[in-house]
């Protein structure tokens, strides 16, 4: 036994040792991407500046919590109740991708201490094209396309670094990679766009994202939902899938393209 600690339990140790009277590192502090806060995170924001007039302001977007189910903020100590508001309007994605992109959540979410994000009423600064949506009989048919459709931004003057694909895990990472191949064969260029999984876009942004690879066993992942115990857990777990295409989707800010092959996700059906 090496009595190491993991983060959890640092970040405990951490907010009693400040709530004993330690001299606090900082007076207020700035949280972004709150809505995947956990729980050790909060006690210890909560114990550093958490009693203090506005010492913590927290940002965030409920639709795109992949990391952590939801719990009541005030049980560790932070109430924001009657003291948030949501922002209605969006710098990032066209007004077309945020549209499509929204019929994959509920008009309204709600946290676990009451406090509700009404998704209606936002509005983007900019307009473009309608995204593309489309299912194929097979991969084959999905590289082709979607190396295609990489082809006609190269031409429209889209450098490759401001495009992505995006696919739900790394077993779908040689389909992304057999496209970007694909497209070098056609464009002639030596590079291609960047290839991430879903998870790892999170907090980024692209003039152009196709998410690809989304078939009836990829997003919800199959092997997740014959983990589930209970039919609370599938509801979550469904839940989970559905925010993390929702990120991937609104990494897009100008053009946006999805796909799968055979027997495609049934998220596709809610986008269209």
């Amino acid at each position: 036994w090496q009595g190491k600690r993991t983060r959890a339990q640092m970040l405990h140790a951490l907010a009693v040792h400040y709530r004993a009277g330690a001299r606090r590192p900082f007076t207020h502090a700035v949280v972004d991407e709150a809505q995947d806060i956990s729980v050790p995170e909060l006690h210890f924001l909560s114990a550093i500046a958490g009693d203090l007039p506005n010492g913590l302001f927290f940002a965030g977007d409920i639709g795109q919590r992949i990391f952590r189910a939801p719990f009541p903020w005030k049980a560790a100590g932070v109430d924001v109740r009657g003291r948030s508001r949501s922002l209605k309007v969006n710098y990032r994605t066209s007004q077309q991708i945020r549209i499509q992109s929204d019929r994959l959540l509920p008009p309204s979410l709600t946290e676990a201490d009451g406090n509700e994000d009404r998704r209606t009423g936002v509005v983007s600064l900019f307009d473009g094209p309608a995204p593309e949506i489309a299912g194929f009989p097979d991969a084959d048919a999905e590289i082709k396309a979607v190396a295609g459709w990489l082809a006609g931004l190269a031409d429209e003057g889209f450098t490759e670094r401001e495009v992505a694909l995006l696919v739900r895990s790394e077993d779908e990472l040689p389909r992304a990679k057999a496209v970007r191949d694909t497209f070098r064969s056609l464009s002639g260029l030596n590079e291609g766009p960047e290839v991430r999984v879903m998870h790892d876009a999170k907090g980024s942004e692209y003039r152009a994202v196709a998410v690809m690879a989304c078939d009836e066993d990829v997003i919800p992942k199959e092997d997740r939902l014959l983990e589930a115990r209970d039919e609370a857990m599938i509801e979550e777990i469904m839940a989970t899938e559905r925010h993390l295409l929702y990120v991937a989707t609104t990494r897009a800010r100008e053009r946006l393209w999805v796909s799968g092959a055979g027997r495609v996700s049934e998220f596709l059906e809610d986008l269209v």
